[in-house]
């Protein structure tokens, strides 16, 4: 699936998504051309990521702990 369809099933921004792809939260993603695809478990990501700030972590230690 393509960004603007993870957008809508995950509750997340594409603008959003780039990020936490940029930040190394999603690994790595693959493309279809000069496309990103997403898949079941980039949304699952993006669902976890999303309930973790609900419940109070930033970013930055999401990041701390997904990088050791």
């Amino acid at each position: 699936m393509y960004i603007g369809e993870l957008a809508k099933l995950s509750g997340a921004t594409p603008k959003a998504i780039r990020h936490y792809e940029a930040l190394g939260l999603l690994g790595k993603v693959a493309r279809s051309g000069v496309y990103r695809s997403y898949g079941a478990q980039e949304l699952a990501q993006i669902k976890l990521i999303k309930q973790a700030q609900v419940l109070g972590f930033t970013l930055s230690e999401m990041v701390a702990t997904f990088s050791t």
